[in-house]
């Protein structure tokens, strides 16, 4: 049966309610104490429906007491006393008696100190039913998928919140008829849900069905503290900075009056990404409330980590200190590894908490440090005067620890141990009194003992206490490492934060906050990650701001020396180059057109009552006054020729607001001028709106125009006109596109393209934002400005955006060209910005000619090799991105390329087992030979160029000796290979292991076997890092010198992940694959660097170049997405017959084949004089400095920068 009271309880008013608990606390605090509770006078303060709910609450609450007891209730007291209850009163006494069978009485007190609380199991699946073999609970809205774990009052599940399609727990009490299950499951839910903390468990919902109350809580699958103890401690700092956190997190819950009482290592609980989480308030209670939850008599909590108070059973004194404490025993856990106390049974262990001191830290650990110590015993205080004031002090105070600094809490002294000890010992401290007393003569006897004994005691300290400086002075030398390592690391993420804040306040376009955080950057931490933002925002142009209010129209001469802007408020500005202004004009009204005659001499100004102006562009003198009546002029163009303009209108303005205007027949008409004479040479009729937009064709033979909902195309010669419908869409630019189409751009986020002669749909551009603007470009391309801030610049061949502009912070309204790689935008920011259409911002997508399978980039960063599902190998010029060659390779797709060491050669690889070798420079096919293999799956050169490495899948590798394809030899492994660059030890897989091997011996020289089987891999330039992905999608960075430590990994991908690739200073991985996304990973930590995004197309190969200059994308559409960063390009040294590198100070040295050598001065790579004496030469690892790496090529060396550059942002 259900608990009867519960349901009506939740009914009654909140006021009713609050006095019910009132009288439920008086009743509870009666039974511990041994008094008979006045029912009939409680109970006559309440109407009859809160009566019948408050009795139930009350006998509950007794049945429970003396259940866990083994008493049984007085049934017959209870009907002599309430006459009028007999039937409630049978009601209550069967259905209890029920339970009693079910429920035998506790044995909590012969028992070991254990949680009560429900803990969520790590590493366990969800069992389908509970351990009885119940079937699950049947919750709407939620699918739950399996028990998770269960405790004394409640079990939690694992289930999906049908809805928001995510996971989540969901907790129900394991017994309805527990009064006190009931109210601890409410109490659990209205504090957790008060509670809005990082480090505090998220309640996402409570409710009730078939009389079971549940609780939706977020789902937390990464294990407790419990978990992570019970393996080992935990080092100082990080103790520390888990109970800094804890204790902020319990300062939050403080703050609003909440007291967990049950804190503990199990009760702290960690999410998929290592966050920690405070969980189970089922023991919480109000710090302002007297009303308490628990049976006052019943262990609360978890004995060995219960405050001397609460142990106790002081209800009174039980407050946020109790909390304090609790966290003190988890910082002692978690230095020690046990609890502070810990008995044989729960009654010792209540025992040891009250009356004795907490064992010393450094009995267990002599390097935990002292003033760690210090802390965890001041939380440890059996005063509680004497603990932290607040969870906040505490916080403070482990942070002082963290950071270095002098701590509040002191140590203990031996004046208050010993004032202690005669407080807990009194008899014995009696008995050394007396002893005290004794006649002088026995004094004087033990005293001449005591001397002698106390002398050679001395002598022994004296060693103990040279022997304790020694250690102390090795731990202050930890202790400083320790810092400053958690220093560098606290620095590195800083780092990071900001570039990646400042990648997404350019998505935002927030320009300069993202400048700011840039140029915050220590320059000596600057890598790859930031030299890409870098390039990103230093190429938003510097904004012209002469207007007051928003601009909507600008125009230019043809060869760019002069810019026209005007705004709402009626300023119009001419500008010459470098922002020099010519000229402004007030007009005291909106400008909403402007235009510049092809000949740059004549610009016509389009005025709300004064028609359109004709002046002079240099002087502004008045030319000549065309007439609109009864038109606003919105839209004006110069003919090609320069011999008409075009003038249309309406009754509202562009910002589409209502005028005095009336309307009259002319107000639509399209009416084309004479510039020489002024007058008007035909008017087009037609529109039946305002008219926003007009163009006219490159022949100057057709006019195109656009009003809400249609754009009309006008043969100027005959009149006749096609129309282009667009329902219910604000037309904002027409534009004439590729031969024989037409563009009509509206607000509705739809650029649609029509065939120009029938007025039929031919396609539209995918545009994500209103379109405010429009103008073509050179080469078959198309600018649009819009509402979202930005620029998109499109390919009309493939209607695909290739590239975007980011830097306004209001909508962009107008376009025009100012020269040939000169674009200009005007925007509701009041501002204009001049783009430079050769650079790009983020990134440029360009149109490969069959579907990508594999790509690299030469060693100089300036070619790109594309291999391509049609056996075809493509090679381009990376700076321009322009296509040198298609050399047909084979009839399978490329499945593998390496490009020799002098960038001479480039070997490829097929489906068919065959290798090719290729001549770049020509494009032509210089020699073939068959593997004898299915599939080659990898390929590489090595550094001297004349031996090949292939990898067969099942088949292992295979060396070839690259000028006449014999094969030479075998090494160990089965798939993929991964070789550092100066070819000292390559990686591969064989099996369920990585192996690294030397590949001139095909020795292996180590071994690693990863959680699970790897599938791909990639290798640091300088061979010491590995980073690989196994068949769980999991990456993980191992380095080869340390590989007991635990990897680095990145668990973050949910579809397949292609070859990683390491950037030149080996610090960043970069990844992707088919999540759009292309992530940069640290490394050293693992964290997250920057993503850059593909627009949702998966990723089917990439390359960096080794410079970090270039980043170039192979996406599932068949483009190609090219980036660029700010790193220096790197200098190739010409080096003859070069075969090792030797330094000299900041002098490179090379000793070529034929004895002689070659200097260079770093980092600049400048020709200087050879030193004289014997020169070392020197490995990779020796040889590179902290900002270069030094590469031995064929003949030749390269000098890679690991740094960016000084900062440059254009104006």
């Amino acid at each position: 049966m259900n608990h009867p009271g519960f349901e009506p309880f939740e009914r009654l008013p909140l006021a009713t309610r609050q006095a019910i608990d009132a009288v439920c606390s008086r009743f509870e605090s009666a039974l511990i104490h041994g008094e008979t509770p006045d029912l009939p006078h409680d109970l006559a303060h309440f109407p009859a429906d809160a009566r019948t709910v408050l009795l139930t609450e009350l006998i509950h609450l007794e049945w429970e007491y003396r259940h866990r007891r083994g008493e049984s209730v007085d049934w017959a007291s209870y009907r002599d006393r309430l006459p009028d209850d007999a039937a409630l009163l049978s009601q209550l006494q069967d259905g209890l008696q029920q339970s009693s069978i079910l429920m035998p009485p506790s044995t909590h007190r012969n028992t070991e100190p254990q949680s009560q609380t429900v803990t969520l199991l790590r590493d366990r699946e969800p069992t389908l039913t509970g351990p009885d073999r119940s079937p699950l609970p049947t919750i709407p809205g939620y699918e739950i998928e399996g028990e998770l774990g269960r405790g004394g009052m409640a079990v939690v599940y694992r289930a999906r919140e049908i809805a928001l399609k995510r996971p989540v727990a969901i907790k129900t009490i394991l017994d309805t008829r527990q009064t006190g299950s009931l109210h601890r499951f409410r109490s659990e839910a209205e504090m957790a849900a008060g509670l809005q903390h990082p480090q505090i468990v998220h309640v996402f919902g409570f409710g009730e069905v078939d009389g079971q109350p549940y609780l939706v809580l977020e789902l937390l699958e990464g294990g407790s503290l419990a978990d992570r103890l019970r393996r080992e401690t935990l080092p100082a700092i990080s103790a520390a900075q888990t109970v800094a956190m804890l204790a902020r997190a319990m300062a939050h819950a403080h703050d609003r009056q909440v007291i967990h009482r049950d804190l503990k290592p199990s009760n702290v609980l960690f999410d998929h990404a290592g966050n920690l989480k405070i969980v189970d308030f089922g023991l919480a209670k109000a710090a302002n409330s007297d009303h308490n939850l628990t049976l006052t008599g019943m262990i609360l909590g978890t004995p060995c980590y219960m405050a001397p108070e609460q142990a106790n059973s002081e209800d009174a004194k039980i407050g946020p200190a109790a909390d304090i404490y609790a966290l003190g025993a988890i910082l002692y856990e978690c230095l020690t590894g046990r609890p502070p106390f810990k008995g044989a049974t729960v009654n010792e262990t209540l025992r040891q908490v009250m009356t004795d001191e907490p064992p010393s830290l450094r009995l267990f650990d002599a390097k935990i440090p002292r003033d760690l110590e210090s802390i965890c015993l001041k939380c440890l205080e059996k005063d509680i005067g004497r603990r932290y004031s607040s969870a906040s002090d505490l916080a403070a105070d482990l942070d002082r620890f963290i950071d270095g600094r002098p701590i509040l809490a002191k140590p203990i002294g031996p004046a208050i141990r010993t004032t202690r000890w005669i407080k807990r010992h009194p008899a014995m401290a009696m008995l050394l009194l007396l002893m005290i007393l004794t006649p002088a003569a026995i004094a004087t006897g033990v005293g001449l003992l005591l001397y002698s004994q106390e002398s050679e005691r001395g002598r022994q300290l004296a060693v103990e206490s040279r022997d304790r400086l020694a250690q102390a002075a090795d731990a202050t030398q930890r202790a400083l490492a320790a810092t400053e390592s958690a220093r560098a690391d606290l620095a590195d993420a800083d780092y990071l934060s900001r570039v990646g804040l400042a990648y997404r306040d350019w998505l935002q376009d927030r320009t300069v906050a993202a400048t700011d955080r840039l140029m915050g950057c220590p320059p000596d931490v600057r890598g790859w990650e930031w030299s890409m933002v870098h390039r990103i925002v230093r190429n938003v142009p510097w904004p012209w701001s002469q207007h007051d209010r928003d601009v909507w129209t600008v125009s230019a001469t043809p060869d760019g020396n002069r810019l026209v802007s005007a705004d709402h408020a009626g300023r119009l500005v001419v500008w010459g180059t470098r922002e020099r202004v010519i000229r402004k004009q007030e007009f005291q009204q909106p400008i909403w057109a402007i235009a510049v005659s092809p000949n740059g001499k004549t610009l016509a100004i389009a005025l709300r009552d004064r028609g359109v102006l004709l002046q002079d562009l240099e002087t502004g003198t008045q030319i000549q006054r065309l007439k609109c009546p009864n038109q606003i002029v919105n839209a004006l163009a110069f003919s090609p020729d320069g011999t008409r303009l075009a003038t249309a209108g309406g009754t509202t303005g562009r910002n589409i607001v209502s005028t005095n205007v009336e309307e009259a027949p002319n107000s639509f008409a399209v009416r084309v001028w004479d510039c020489d004479t002024g007058t008007v040479r035909q008017t087009l009729m037609g529109h039946t709106d305002t008219v926003f937009a007009l163009a006219f064709r490159a022949d100057g033979a057709k006019l195109l125009t656009g009003q809400h909902g249609l754009a009309i195309g006008w043969e100027l010669a005959s009149g006749r006109k096609t129309e282009y419908a667009v329902p219910d869409q604000w037309v904002r630019a027409v534009q004439f596109g590729r031969p024989g189409s037409v563009l009509v751009a509206s607000l509705d986020s739809r650029v649609e393209m029509f065939e120009e002669s029938t007025g039929n749909r031919i396609g539209f551009l995918p545009h994500p934002a209103g379109v405010q603007a429009m103008i073509p470009l050179p080469g078959g391309r198309l600018a649009t400005g819009s509402k979202d801030h930005s620029i998109r610049i499109w390919d009309l061949q493939s209607l695909q955006e290739i590239s975007r502009f980011r830097g306004h912070t209001g909508d962009v309204t107008c376009l025009t060209r100012a020269g040939e790689q000169v674009l200009v935008s005007g925007s509701l920011d009041r501002s204009i910005r001049p783009w430079n259409l050769a650079f790009q911002q983020e990134a440029v997508t360009t149109q490969s000619f069959s579907r990508p399978q594999s790509l690299q980039i030469d060693h100089a960063g300036k070619t790109l090799y594309l291999g391509n599902s049609g056996g075809g190998l493509h090679i381009y010029r990376i700076f321009g991105r322009q296509l040198l060659h298609r050399i047909p390779v084979s009839d399978g797709y490329i499945s593998a390329i390496s490009v020799r060491g002098d960038d001479a050669e480039v070997a490829v690889a097929d489906t068919h087992g065959v290798i090719s070798i290729c001549d770049p420079i020509t494009g032509q096919r210089l020699r073939q030979f068959p593997s004898g293999f299915p599939v080659v799956s990898a390929l590489t050169y090595l550094p001297r160029g004349d031996r090949l490495i292939s990898a067969h899948p099942g088949n292992g590798l295979a060396i070839w000796n690259a000028a006449t394809g014999e094969r030479i030899g075998t090494l160990p492994g089965r798939s993929q290979l991964a070789l550092a660059f100066d070819g000292s030890i390559l990686a591969t897989i064989d099996g369920d292991e990585v192996i690294w091997v030397n590949p001139h011996t095909g020795e292996i020289a180590q071994r690693y076997r990863p959680a699970a089987a790897p599938e791909v891999l990639a290798i640091s330039p300088d061979g010491r890092r590995v980073a690989i992905v196994d068949r769980n999608r999991v990456v993980s960075v191992v380095d080869r010198l340390a590989l007991t430590e635990p990897p680095i990994q990145d668990r973050s991908f949910a579809g397949t992940v292609l070859l990683p690739r390491f950037t030149a200073d080996g610090r960043r991985v970069v990844l992707s694959g088919d999540d759009g996304i292309i992530r940069v990973m640290d490394a050293r930590t693992g964290r997250e660097a920057l993503m850059l995004l593909t627009n949702g197309l998966n990723v089917l190969a990439f390359d960096l170049s080794i410079s970090g200059q270039s980043l170039v994308a192979a996406l599932g559409d068949g483009s190609l997405r090219w980036w660029s960063s700010s790193m220096s390009p790197p200098k190739i040294l010409p080096a003859p017959g070069a075969e090792g590198l030797a330094m000299v100070g900041d002098t490179l040295i090379a000793r070529c084949s034929d004895g002689t050598k070659q200097a260079w001065t770093l980092p600049n790579g400048t020709p200087c004089e050879v030193p004289p004496g014997e020169l070392e030469m020197l490995p990779m690892l020796e040889r590179n400095r902290p900002h270069l790496r030094i590469d031995l090529l064929i003949d030749r060396v390269r000098i890679v920068p690991l740094t960016a550059p000084p900062p440059a942002f254009a104006r």
